[in-house]
Protein backbone atom coordinates (compact mmCIF):
# COMPACT_ATOMS: atom_id res chain seq x y z
CA UNK A 1 0.00 0.00 0.00
CA UNK A 2 1.15 3.69 -0.71
CA UNK A 3 0.28 6.47 1.15
CA UNK A 4 0.97 10.16 0.41
CA UNK A 5 0.68 13.17 2.32
CA UNK A 6 -0.58 16.60 0.27
CA UNK A 7 0.86 19.63 0.88
CA UNK A 8 2.44 22.52 -0.92
CA UNK A 9 5.60 21.31 -2.61
CA UNK A 10 8.71 22.32 -1.08
CA UNK A 11 11.15 23.56 -4.42
CA UNK A 12 14.48 25.53 -3.68
CA UNK A 13 16.16 26.88 -7.04
CA UNK A 14 19.54 28.19 -7.41
CA UNK A 15 21.20 29.73 -10.58
CA UNK A 16 24.55 28.06 -11.58
CA UNK A 17 25.21 30.07 -14.11
CA UNK A 18 25.11 31.06 -17.74
CA UNK A 19 26.54 28.73 -20.43
CA UNK A 20 26.74 28.45 -24.44
CA UNK A 21 23.23 27.35 -25.54
CA UNK A 22 23.03 23.83 -26.26
CA UNK A 23 22.15 21.99 -29.45
CA UNK A 24 19.02 20.81 -30.35
CA UNK A 25 19.43 17.59 -28.45
CA UNK A 26 22.16 18.17 -26.21
CA UNK A 27 22.09 17.05 -22.79
CA UNK A 28 22.99 19.35 -19.98
CA UNK A 29 24.85 16.25 -18.06
CA UNK A 30 27.62 16.38 -20.61
CA UNK A 31 28.17 19.64 -20.41
CA UNK A 32 31.88 19.89 -19.28
CA UNK A 33 31.59 23.70 -18.53
CA UNK A 34 28.33 23.45 -16.21
CA UNK A 35 30.07 20.30 -14.45
CA UNK A 36 32.99 22.87 -13.49
CA UNK A 37 30.42 25.02 -12.24
CA UNK A 38 29.11 22.34 -9.72
CA UNK A 39 29.62 22.69 -5.97
CA UNK A 40 31.36 19.59 -5.21
CA UNK A 41 28.18 16.94 -3.24
CA UNK A 42 27.95 16.27 0.01
CA UNK A 43 29.52 12.85 1.52
CA UNK A 44 26.72 10.28 0.62
CA UNK A 45 23.99 9.70 3.55
CA UNK A 46 24.23 6.20 3.34
CA UNK A 47 24.19 4.23 -0.18
CA UNK A 48 24.03 5.70 -3.33
CA UNK A 49 20.82 5.37 -5.08
CA UNK A 50 22.89 4.42 -8.52
CA UNK A 51 24.71 1.55 -6.33
CA UNK A 52 22.94 -2.26 -7.62
CA UNK A 53 20.60 -3.56 -5.21
CA UNK A 54 23.33 -4.96 -2.50
CA UNK A 55 21.54 -8.12 -1.41
CA UNK A 56 19.39 -9.64 -4.34
CA UNK A 57 16.31 -8.67 -3.22
CA UNK A 58 13.83 -10.38 -5.23
CA UNK A 59 12.04 -7.24 -7.82
CA UNK A 60 8.54 -5.55 -6.92
CA UNK A 61 5.59 -6.32 -8.87
CA UNK A 62 4.06 -3.04 -8.08
CA UNK A 63 4.92 0.41 -9.79
CA UNK A 64 5.12 3.96 -8.44
CA UNK A 65 5.22 7.07 -11.01
CA UNK A 66 5.37 10.25 -10.19
CA UNK A 67 4.79 12.85 -12.73
CA UNK A 68 6.07 16.17 -13.09
CA UNK A 69 4.74 18.87 -15.38
CA UNK A 70 5.03 22.91 -15.51
CA UNK A 71 2.61 22.98 -18.40
CA UNK A 72 -0.62 23.41 -16.83
CA UNK A 73 -3.01 26.89 -16.19
CA UNK A 74 -3.25 25.38 -12.07
CA UNK A 75 0.50 26.15 -10.97
CA UNK A 76 3.88 26.67 -12.26
CA UNK A 77 4.17 23.16 -11.20
CA UNK A 78 2.29 20.32 -10.86
CA UNK A 79 3.36 16.80 -9.47
CA UNK A 80 0.50 13.70 -9.94
CA UNK A 81 0.99 10.21 -8.19
CA UNK A 82 0.06 7.27 -9.52
CA UNK A 83 0.41 3.54 -8.85
CA UNK A 84 -0.48 0.36 -10.65
CA UNK A 85 0.27 -4.02 -10.36
CA UNK A 86 3.56 -4.22 -12.84
CA UNK A 87 4.30 -6.74 -15.48
CA UNK A 88 6.37 -5.13 -18.36
CA UNK A 89 7.69 -1.79 -16.89
CA UNK A 90 7.81 0.12 -19.60
CA UNK A 91 4.03 -0.92 -20.80
CA UNK A 92 2.83 0.04 -17.11
CA UNK A 93 4.88 2.85 -17.52
CA UNK A 94 3.82 4.54 -20.36
CA UNK A 95 -0.17 3.61 -19.44
CA UNK A 96 0.22 5.49 -15.96
CA UNK A 97 2.06 8.28 -18.02
CA UNK A 98 -1.02 8.83 -20.29
CA UNK A 99 -3.56 9.07 -17.45
CA UNK A 100 -0.71 11.49 -15.44
CA UNK A 101 -0.88 13.46 -18.37
CA UNK A 102 -5.09 13.42 -19.06
CA UNK A 103 -5.20 14.83 -15.21
CA UNK A 104 -8.18 12.08 -15.36
CA UNK A 105 -8.61 10.04 -11.76
CA UNK A 106 -8.94 6.41 -11.85
CA UNK A 107 -8.08 2.80 -9.88
CA UNK A 108 -4.75 4.02 -10.57
CA UNK A 109 -4.67 8.08 -8.90
CA UNK A 110 -3.21 8.87 -5.79
CA UNK A 111 -3.04 12.53 -5.86
CA UNK A 112 -1.19 15.53 -6.80
CA UNK A 113 1.69 17.37 -4.65
CA UNK A 114 3.09 15.96 -1.66
CA UNK A 115 4.95 16.54 1.37
CA UNK A 116 5.55 13.01 2.34
CA UNK A 117 5.22 9.23 0.78
CA UNK A 118 4.64 6.14 2.63
CA UNK A 119 4.70 2.52 2.12
CA UNK A 120 4.15 -1.33 3.32
CA UNK A 121 6.09 -3.21 0.35
CA UNK A 122 8.85 -3.26 -1.57
CA UNK A 123 7.96 -0.96 -5.13
CA UNK A 124 9.42 0.18 -8.63
CA UNK A 125 9.47 4.04 -8.67
CA UNK A 126 9.62 5.99 -11.59
CA UNK A 127 9.49 9.77 -12.14
CA UNK A 128 8.86 11.59 -15.39
CA UNK A 129 9.61 15.00 -16.66
CA UNK A 130 7.06 16.12 -18.77
CA UNK A 131 8.29 19.59 -19.54
CA UNK A 132 11.16 21.22 -21.83
CA UNK A 133 14.55 21.62 -21.07
CA UNK A 134 14.58 19.49 -17.74
CA UNK A 135 16.80 16.90 -16.95
CA UNK A 136 18.08 15.16 -13.54
CA UNK A 137 21.07 15.76 -12.28
CA UNK A 138 23.24 13.29 -12.98
CA UNK A 139 27.36 13.37 -13.41
CA UNK A 140 30.20 11.19 -13.45
CA UNK A 141 31.76 9.92 -11.04
CA UNK A 142 29.29 9.01 -8.67
CA UNK A 143 27.72 11.41 -5.53
CA UNK A 144 26.74 13.74 -8.26
CA UNK A 145 23.26 12.08 -8.19
CA UNK A 146 19.88 12.72 -9.09
CA UNK A 147 18.13 11.73 -5.46
CA UNK A 148 20.32 11.96 -2.53
CA UNK A 149 19.69 11.90 1.14
CA UNK A 150 20.05 13.68 4.29
CA UNK A 151 20.27 13.08 7.60
CA UNK A 152 18.24 16.45 8.60
CA UNK A 153 15.38 18.68 8.05
CA UNK A 154 14.26 21.60 9.23
CA UNK A 155 10.01 21.67 8.96
CA UNK A 156 7.85 24.01 10.97
CA UNK A 157 6.03 22.75 13.50
CA UNK A 158 3.08 24.95 15.09
CA UNK A 159 4.79 28.09 13.90
CA UNK A 160 8.41 26.59 14.67
CA UNK A 161 11.15 25.59 13.40
CA UNK A 162 12.39 22.01 14.56
CA UNK A 163 14.87 19.65 13.34
CA UNK A 164 13.99 16.37 12.29
CA UNK A 165 16.28 13.30 11.90
CA UNK A 166 16.16 10.73 9.34
CA UNK A 167 17.92 7.44 8.37
CA UNK A 168 20.69 7.08 6.29
CA UNK A 169 20.06 5.15 2.29
CA UNK A 170 20.01 1.57 2.51
CA UNK A 171 16.25 0.70 0.83
CA UNK A 172 16.58 2.42 -2.20
CA UNK A 173 18.65 1.06 -5.29
CA UNK A 174 19.31 0.74 -8.77
CA UNK A 175 18.97 3.92 -10.50
CA UNK A 176 18.68 4.16 -14.17
CA UNK A 177 18.40 7.32 -16.37
CA UNK A 178 15.81 6.34 -19.48
CA UNK A 179 13.39 8.27 -21.87
CA UNK A 180 9.90 7.88 -23.42
CA UNK A 181 8.61 9.96 -26.51
CA UNK A 182 5.41 11.20 -25.61
CA UNK A 183 2.76 9.54 -28.29
CA UNK A 184 0.95 12.94 -28.94
CA UNK A 185 3.65 15.27 -29.62
CA UNK A 186 6.38 13.34 -29.92
CA UNK A 187 8.50 15.00 -27.74
CA UNK A 188 11.16 13.24 -25.56
CA UNK A 189 10.86 12.90 -21.74
CA UNK A 190 13.74 12.04 -19.52
CA UNK A 191 12.75 9.37 -16.91
CA UNK A 192 14.36 8.43 -13.62
CA UNK A 193 13.86 4.76 -12.60
CA UNK A 194 14.47 3.30 -8.98
CA UNK A 195 13.81 0.56 -6.48
CA UNK A 196 12.29 1.02 -2.72
CA UNK A 197 13.33 -2.30 -1.66
CA UNK A 198 11.74 -1.25 1.69
CA UNK A 199 14.39 -1.55 4.48
CA UNK A 200 15.48 0.26 7.31
CA UNK A 201 18.66 2.81 8.08
CA UNK A 202 20.17 -0.47 8.24
CA UNK A 203 19.23 -2.51 5.27
CA UNK A 204 17.23 -5.18 7.19
CA UNK A 205 13.48 -5.89 6.87
CA UNK A 206 11.42 -3.91 9.11
CA UNK A 207 9.74 -5.24 12.29
CA UNK A 208 6.30 -5.28 13.08
CA UNK A 209 4.93 -1.63 13.64
CA UNK A 210 8.40 -0.23 12.79
CA UNK A 211 8.96 2.89 10.71
CA UNK A 212 11.85 4.02 9.07
CA UNK A 213 12.11 7.56 8.14
CA UNK A 214 13.89 9.20 4.95
CA UNK A 215 14.45 12.66 3.53
CA UNK A 216 14.89 12.75 0.04
CA UNK A 217 16.06 15.80 -2.06
CA UNK A 218 15.70 15.28 -6.12
CA UNK A 219 17.53 17.22 -7.90
CA UNK A 220 17.01 18.90 -11.57
CA UNK A 221 18.46 20.53 -14.26
CA UNK A 222 16.20 23.25 -15.72
CA UNK A 223 17.67 25.22 -18.81
CA UNK A 224 16.05 28.20 -20.37
CA UNK A 225 17.06 30.08 -23.76
CA UNK A 226 19.54 32.56 -23.02
CA UNK A 227 22.19 29.61 -21.04
CA UNK A 228 21.23 30.21 -17.98
CA UNK A 229 20.83 26.54 -15.86
CA UNK A 230 19.59 26.00 -12.47
CA UNK A 231 19.73 23.34 -10.19
CA UNK A 232 15.99 22.85 -8.48
CA UNK A 233 15.38 20.61 -5.32
CA UNK A 234 12.20 18.73 -4.51
CA UNK A 235 12.32 17.19 -1.08
CA UNK A 236 9.67 15.03 0.09
CA UNK A 237 9.99 13.04 2.87
CA UNK A 238 9.25 8.79 2.73
CA UNK A 239 8.86 6.33 5.21
CA UNK A 240 8.91 2.67 5.09
CA UNK A 241 6.21 1.30 7.29
CA UNK A 242 6.75 -2.64 8.95
CA UNK A 243 3.87 -5.34 9.39
CA UNK A 244 1.07 -4.17 11.05
CA UNK A 245 2.21 0.04 10.35
CA UNK A 246 -0.68 2.40 10.30
CA UNK A 247 -0.55 5.31 7.89
CA UNK A 248 -0.09 8.70 9.79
Amino acid sequence: MIKMKPASISLNTVEIGIFPELAEGESMTKNAALFAALPVPPSPYGDSIRAPNPKAYPPPTALLLIYYTTKEASGPLVIRMLDTSVGDLDTAEMALFEQAKSGKQGPAWLGEDFAELSWTYPIHISIILDADDHEFFWFDPPGYDPIIFRETKDKPVNGTMQTFRYQPNKSFYDAARTTLVDPTSGKTRHVLRFVNYHRNGKGDELKPLEVANFCMDIQLLVGSHGGQIDLCTIDPDAQNQGPGGMFP
